[in-house]
């Protein structure tokens, strides 16, 4: 499908958590016709186009990295939607390097993410060190060319220096009185001025949509509804009930009800701030609607009861759905925790079908799954390897191996130890001895 959207077209990252060296990872999709629906095609203003992947996995076993790409996307979006309320002292995300050298606690953290927002191709870097930000470089793409559009540099006395080049989109924004910490980013600062050609690339990175573990385990079921299905007739909602009930769960219908603050009673002994988060965490009640074995009557039962793979698809579902239905990007850290592999190919597979995936909706995530790539559902263009040695990740493709083709038995392959990124375990009789 050829459409414009904002999609993310590569990233590279260095000296941040596990990571050491450079690694990149890239959405940029190979010369092949296989598994086409797994891509789209971009249309720039400069008349270029990019072939992007919809989605993109990333293997490796226990500490070997790969949730730290995810982390780095997390640190880069929110360091952008929230720079501005740092103060003075506050640690920026993304400074957090590698730890196990003493060589570099000295040397900075670097990002580079490259992007498009509607038919514009941007690359966005970073370099960072204990005092705050050394280098902050916008650049948009001119075919192959890039033009400058601002780049912020700070000098060993702490001033800084700011310039601009011939891809600077915002004339009337007045920049003489900037004054911005040692922390907070003139990106951030750019969204905050109305019609200055930037603000649309500070909110793609801003509201990128990401799921650690700690982030999924303050995301209740209400604060999933709260987000997602304020309005129970949305074709959002419909289409969650409809995914429940073709997953083989037994699942017929969702039942979601929103209570007021009258409908919640307390003794008058329990603080008011202990009422209001209680109330927040139970505002909305969750049921599962299910057929009896006489086939003709319902059993409702709450969210509560049901098994660990339903509970963890109602928690990934609404975010995979609305990235779908808006054309956004996913990062969703260990994905596949509970869900059976068949039901976790069902939901990959949403994004390589046109009908499911009109607008070119990304997903990225990071698995033990290897069955997800089987059955012909991941190109290899899509398949990435963390794997660390002596204290070291590494992150690299399939494509990196001379004798793997497009269409490679991907998850035979990984299992025999082709690619790497496979836990060595010691001896048991370590153990016990």
């Amino acid at each position: 499908m050829t459409i414009n959207n904002d999609m993310i077209v590569n990233l590279k990252f260095k000296n941040f958590r596990s990571y050491y060296d450079e690694a990149e990872f890239s959405m940029l999709a190979q010369p092949s016709v296989y598994n086409s629906g797994a891509v789209t095609t971009v249309s720039l203003s400069d008349g270029s186009e990019l072939r992007l992947l919809n989605s993109a996995a990333i293997f490796g076993a226990n500490a070997s990295g790969k949730s730290n790409v995810i982390y780095a996307l997390s640190a880069l979006s929110d360091m952008v939607r929230d720079s501005l309320s740092y103060n003075q002292t506050y640690h920026i995300p993304l400074r957090i390097p590698y730890g196990f050298s003493l060589e570099s606690q000295g040397l900075p953290t670097e990002i580079m993410i490259d992007f498009t927002v509607g038919d514009k191709r941007y690359q966005y870097s970073l370099i960072i060190g204990d005092a705050g930000i050394l280098v902050e470089e916008l650049s948009l793409y001119n075919k192959e060319k890039l033009d400058l559009v601002f780049k912020r540099s700070r000098f060993e006395d702490g001033n800084f220096e700011l310039k601009l080049g011939s891809g600077w989109l915002s004339p009337t924004v007045e920049l003489n009185d900037l004054m911005l910490l040692n922390n907070q980013l003139l990106l951030s600062w750019m969204a905050t001025k109305e019609a200055n050609g930037l603000q649309n690339v500070a909110d793609y990175l801003a509201n990128l949509m990401i799921q650690t573990p700690e982030k999924v385990l303050f995301t209740g079921p209400s604060k999933i509804a709260e987000e997602f299905f304020d309005e129970c007739k949305s074709p959002l909602y419909r289409r969650f009930t409809r995914l429940m009930q073709i997953a083989d769960l037994g699942i017929t219908d969702a039942l979601f009800q929103r209570h007021d603050d009258s409908d919640f009673n307390f003794p008058s002994s329990v603080p008011a701030e202990t009422q209001k988060v209680f109330i927040e965490n139970n505002r909305w009640e969750f049921n599962l609607v299910h057929k009896m074995d006489n086939a003709k009557d319902n059993c409702i039962l709450p969210l509560a009861l049901e098994s660990e793979g339903t509970k963890a698809l109602f928690r990934i579902s609404p975010y995979i759905l609305y990235v779908l239905e808006n054309g956004k990007f996913l990062a969703y850290d260990e994905i596949s925790t509970a869900i059976h592999p068949s039901l976790f190919r069902l939901v990959v597979s949403l994004f390589h079908n046109p009908k499911s995936n009109p607008k070119g909706a990304q997903l990225v995530f990071t698995t033990h799954d290897a069955s997800v790539a089987d059955y012909n559902s991941l190109r290899a263009d899509q398949i990435w390897f963390a794997e660390k040695t002596k204290g070291r990740s590494e992150l690299f493709s399939a494509q990196d191996f001379d004798d793997v083709s497009i269409n490679v038995p991907f998850e035979k392959w990984y299992r025999s130890g082709r690619f790497g990124a496979l836990p060595q375990f010691g001896s048991i009789d370590f153990i016990f001895e």
